[in-house]
């Protein structure tokens, strides 16, 4: 899954965030697992080899860096375009937080976003201090970074109708007007018409000009549907989910009640086995 696939997902949560928090039913715990152990997974991976290429880098021996900064910058560009989905995620989780008072899911997003500060300032630092980086390629970077902070705050804009978020806007007075534009859209009755054009364009602002590798395909993968299951059913009809939505949190669903049965039967006494129980239904332990 492309980093561009990604930040059309963070648009189409946040344009739904109210009917997010009116309508969702009790999270499954094992979709926000998921969603954390993959988003952990991938941090490390990035950070892993942001480390690696500055060691590389920073060798006086290293020949052709031009073909280390070839390698080197579709990682940068996913880890830009996928902290759009970071922010909005932990925005819709605080403000699903508040409106229940609890904190069932903002530290879990928040963990996963603060992580995301730090391999950020890592790939940042790293186009700065970096050797023989070509002035086009860090002009293409530097014009993306700037591309994610906007659609960001614009995206954010939709869920601050709900809780403030301003903690996580990039320009504060730019979110601010965003806000203001779309609280008119609302007010005037054009929402829904913007929300239709918006979803393509932020899919094509992240592709037209950006590498067509996929670093950590996988793991986005894993995270979104991690992610996709914390809603209803029928929620991401319009993005055309590569699998029923109903499929992912059932599976999920039925693991958590799995977990759940375990605990009872461990907590009848030791005679009971909890594992034979659960592997014969065929259950993940």
């Amino acid at each position: 899954m492309h980093a561009s696939d990604l930040a059309q997902l963070a648009a189409h949560c946040a344009i739904q965030t109210s009917v997010f928090l009116r309508s969702s039913p009790q999270l499954s715990a094992t979709s926000l697992d998921q969603y954390w152990t993959a988003s952990k997974s991938r941090l490390d991976r990035w950070t892993r080899f942001l480390n690696r290429q500055r060691e590389r880098l920073a060798d006086p021996t290293t020949e052709r860096r031009d073909l280390i900064w070839r390698v080197t910058q579709p990682v940068i560009e996913e880890l830009l375009i996928c902290e759009v989905l970071a922010r909005v995620w932990v925005a819709m989780a605080l403000a699903y937080d508040g409106r229940h008072r609890e904190r069932e899911i903002e530290p879990v997003a928040r963990n996963v976003f603060v992580g995301h500060l730090d391999v950020r300032h890592r790939a940042l630092s790293l186009l700065v201090h970096g050797q023989t980086i070509e002035p086009s390629s860090a002009q293409l970077l530097n014009r993306l970074r700037q591309r994610a902070e906007r659609w960001t705050d614009m995206l954010l804009a939709y869920v601050a109708i709900e809780h403030d978020v301003s903690e996580f806007a990039f320009e504060v007075d730019r979110f601010d007007d965003f806000c203001e534009d779309v609280e008119h859209e609302a007010e005037s009755g054009v929402a829904q018409h913007g929300c239709s054009i918006l979803l393509p364009s932020i899919h094509s602002a992240f592709r037209e000009g950006v590498s067509h590798a996929v670093p950590n395909g996988d793991l986005n993968e894993q995270i979104a549907a991690g992610l996709m299951a914390c809603f209803e059913p029928g929620f991401f009809d319009a993005v055309g989910s590569r699998e029923s939505l109903w499929q992912v949190r059932l599976a999920n669903t039925s693991a958590d009640a799995a977990g759940m049965l375990a605990d009872l039967i461990a907590s009848d006494g030791p005679g009971h086995n909890p594992e034979v129980v659960l592997s014969s239904s065929g259950s993940r332990l």
